[in-house]
């Protein structure tokens, strides 16, 4: 089907041959899913290293710090990247990290889902830019700041809660520390 969908794009001539490397090589059954954007100018060689390596066609979002999970809802929708109400549902979702510690049942993940640069694929749903948010989260609180966070005599989602406050509220950024 992939490479008849190939050619039917016109990015091989005959398909045999790249059938039949297929079968003796092994590869048919590495070609991975996704949606890919391919030159017309590739070899068969080539347009088969990128359907077994996976490279797909990904986009960059940009989630700046301190916005709300409205504003990130709105900024997925207006790029027509996910709806808004279905950010704002996965957003409510039950995720397991250490650091939702404590989080109440039907609170959102305000606060945890970390601001920063992302490359999503084209067709990525909500529940996966959220987890993809709070693994950056978790990878980006290092083991002193766990430590800090287990010392404060709080659990983790009411120090990052009242973090979320102070971030909010200060003007400058001395007042934080």
């Amino acid at each position: 089907t992939i490479v008849k969908e190939l050619k039917s794009k016109k990015l091989i001539g005959n398909d045999w041959p790249l059938l039949i490397y297929l079968k003796l090589s092994r590869q048919a059954g590495n070609l991975k899913a996704g949606e890919y954007s391919i030159a017309k100018n590739l070899t068969p060689l080539e347009i088969v290293d990128i359907l077994t390596n996976g490279k797909v066609t990904s986009r960059r979002i940009t989630i700046p710090e301190g916005w709300t999970i409205n504003q990130i809802g709105d900024y997925l929708q207006k790029n027509n990247i996910v709806s808004k109400s279905d950010f704002l549902v996965a957003a409510k979702k039950h995720y397991s990290y250490w650091f939702l510690e404590g989080r109440p049942a039907n609170s959102d993940l305000e606060g945890f889902l970390f601001p920063d640069t992302y490359q999503i694929s084209m067709r990525a749903t909500a529940n996966e830019i959220v987890s993809k948010m709070l693994a950056n989260f978790d990878e980006r609180v290092s083991g002193d700041y766990k430590l800090e966070i287990r010392n404060s005599g709080m659990n983790p989602y009411q120090v990052i809660t009242l973090a979320s406050i102070v971030e909010k509220e200060v003007a400058k950024h001395q007042d934080r520390l």
